[in-house]
């Protein structure tokens, strides 16, 4: 076994000028070519078989890897989970053929979208980093410690786009506010559609204006959706019944 590895900051730093550059020349071959000088060795073991592993799940599914990082990198500290080197090591070395399987070509694509998939840019949950905060976020543990994985792969492989709007968001960054919203709708299956869902985070992101949402309990943000969408469903109710008059109205008249 060996120790984990990840990139100096500063060569982080370049990486990203590159492809702000348009320099996709690592990209091109069938290893990502690294300046192995500025790699820097960590006080934590490197998991065996991880890649492996991830790539023996099809691109459609992302919960099944996303939840053998989670377990591989099971203990880092907070400050670890959030250090953009070592996910960016992990993205372009050793769980390079991953990555590159899932976001083939980026050279293809605006320097944002290499720079939101590889380099760590965006909060989102189609990078490594969100891969492994949306299973921490996710995931229910009961009293013996065992967990239930249920709500993390109805978050990442049942509703696309409540796995994107929720990783986006601000929100996703407060855990209790995360399992809350998760809960809803894993709970009421029906809702989950990009209006309501939208919607939702919308009334939650303004509610935070004037609560601490972080000191808030999952259960009492669940409670709160379960007051607020019926709401919210009204009234996208009433502007599509609108709608469909005005152009009822409209063809009647000709116009």
């Amino acid at each position: 076994m060996e120790n984990q590895r990840i990139f100096e900051e500063a060569y982080c730093l370049d990486l990203r000028r590159q492809i702000r550059n348009e320099n996709y020349a690592g990209f091109r071959e069938a290893d990502y070519d690294y300046d192995k000088d500025r790699v820097m060795v960590c006080n934590y073991i490197r998991p065996e078989g991880l890649l492996e592993k991830m790539l023996a799940f099809p691109t459609s599914d992302l919960f099944h890897p996303a939840k053998e990082l989670y377990e591989a990198y099971e203990d880092l500290s907070g400050l670890q989970a959030t250090y953009d080197p070592f996910w960016i090591y992990l993205s372009l070395v050793d769980l390079y053929q991953y990555v590159i399987r899932q976001y083939p070509h980026p050279e293809e694509y605006k320097s944002q979208y290499a720079l939101n998939h590889f380099f760590m840019s965006k909060n989102t949950a189609y990078n490594l980093r969100g891969l492994w905060w949306a299973i921490k976020m996710t995931i229910r543990r009961d009293a013996n410690g065992n967990k239930d994985y249920s709500r993390a792969e109805f978050f990442l492989n049942e509703h696309s786009q409540l796995t994107q709007s929720m990783s986006e968001s601000q929100l996703f960054r407060c855990e209790e506010v995360t399992r809350g919203v998760v809960e809803y709708f894993y709970e009421h299956k029906e809702d989950c559609n990009r209006d309501t869902i939208n919607e939702a985070l919308k009334y939650l992101n303004m509610l935070g204006s004037i609560k601490q949402l972080a000191c808030l309990q999952s259960n009492y943000i669940t409670q709160l959706l379960e007051e607020r969408i019926p709401i919210i469903k009204a009234s996208s109710d009433q502007q599509n019944n609108k709608t469909t008059l005005q152009r009822i109205v409209s063809l009647i008249k000709g116009t």
